[in-house]
């Protein structure tokens, strides 16, 4: 027992002590016109779309491939102002046409299709769940739409909070989310539809938004910044000094140019977000084209996984917020179904309390910790899993 406390004690040095890698921004192709959506894609390259000209101009035909270190190459033509997209577990893309009325899938091998068009209004974000399900946030009469695998489309979700629903993404959990493009509002949608306000990003109008590791990233358009997004509604700012321009440099001394679409590395620890070269002319009426793709670099205490992981192990994440007060959350990972044990100590070694004991599939998995009640100061988590043990500690502040 005491081998893995000790061990734990070490992370949390690590993790909170450690000054880690500095949060920078960094461009990373030359200029090119892809102003729509931005998303990871399964083969860990990131797939940019071209929405057009301007707001009023949709006429962006082409998703492009870049690599994480910026080399581009064409993956599919033939769409209508393209907007944003989302990958199925099969490797399918689906692209949402705003100008077209209509979602286009793409095969892995860049064939395109037409997915769906009923229902479909000027439509944006795009994201999928568990079952393949696509949903799509219709800017045009300001509602979520539902597309089965087989093409089916369907009303999902419509409340008075949406103001053209733009970004779209979606947890591990099903849970959708979706940033507003004519105000600040990040707006939560449950699996049954309902829908309620998580929280209000500066600057009036959103971009696209992306989940991650716990955490949504949410780009503030017209602010010029990037800002992180707690599932309690708690938001930070990334990167942005919030002046209008493409310096790079640490993140929150970089400016930005109405930056549009957003993606995570498969590790959590970089963002990869589209942002115009022009730097006049206002953030809805001003040129979006040609872009530069920019990573942003978390620094390790913000940067859930760990980079030296290997993606078909057992993985523990730092839990997140950390230090935290009163409640933090813990993210697992397992390769297989598997008897799962998540428990808490303290630093005598005794056992607060069982967070998880049972069958887990393989996936991502969420754990609360609620520590109201106890007394400051570091915390074990310990999690057994398929003869495996992990842990890392926590800081519990008061």
């Amino acid at each position: 027992m005491r081998q893995w406390y000790v061990l734990g004690l070490l992370l949390l040095g690590w993790s909170v002590l450690s000054v880690g890698r500095a949060q920078t921004v960094e461009t990373i192709t030359d200029a090119f016109n892809a102003s729509g959506g931005v998303v990871r894609g399964p083969d860990g390259n990131i797939y940019v779309a071209d929405f057009g000209l301007r707001l009023d101009n949709q006429n962006g035909t082409t998703v492009y491939r870049v690599t994480p270190e910026g080399q581009r190459s064409v993956f599919a033509t033939g769409f209508v102002g393209a907007s944003g997209n989302a990958f199925d577990a099969q490797g399918n893309l689906y692209q949402s046409n705003i100008a077209d009325r209509r979602i286009s899938k793409v095969t892995p091998d860049g064939i395109v299709s037409t997915f769906a068009t009923t229902g479909i209004l000027a439509p944006v974000g795009i994201a999928v769940d568990s079952q393949d399900n696509v949903f799509v946030a219709n800017c045009g009469d300001h509602t979520i739409r539902k597309i089965t695998p087989d093409g089916t489309s369907t009303a999902f979700a419509s409340s008075a909070l949406f103001a053209c629903p733009n970004g779209l993404t979606i947890d591990e959990n099903d849970n959708l989310y979706t940033s507003n493009f004519n105000n600040g509002n990040v707006l939560r949608i449950e699996p049954d539809g309902t829908v309620s306000l998580l929280a209000t990003i500066p600057g009036g109008n959103n971009g696209h938004l992306t989940y991650s590791h716990g955490q949504l990233y949410v780009v503030a358009r017209c602010a010029n910044q990037i800002y992180r997004l707690s599932l309690t509604g708690q938001w930070t700012l990334v990167a942005g000094s919030g002046a209008r321009g493409n310096a790079d440099g640490p993140a929150t001394q970089a400016t930005f140019s109405i930056p549009n679409g957003i993606a995570a590395s498969v590790t959590g620890d970089t963002l990869y977000v589209n942002d115009a070269v022009p730097t006049t002319g206002g953030c809805v009426s001003g040129s979006l084209n040609p872009i530069v793709l920019r990573r942003i670099i978390l620094d390790t205490d913000t940067g859930v996984a760990d980079r030296d992981e290997v993606p078909e192990t057992i993985t523990l994440l730092q839990n997140y917020p950390n230090p935290f007060n009163p409640a933090t959350r813990v993210h697992f990972r397992l390769p297989r179904t598997a008897f799962v044990r998540l428990r808490v100590f303290d630093l005598l070694g005794r056992e607060v309390t069982t967070l998880v004991e049972g069958m887990r599939s393989a996936g991502q998995h969420e754990a609360v910790f609620e520590a109201e009640g106890l007394p400051g100061g570091v915390y074990v988590y310990r999690l057994e899993a398929a003869g495996i043990v992990r842990a890392r500690a926590m800081l519990l502040l008061k």
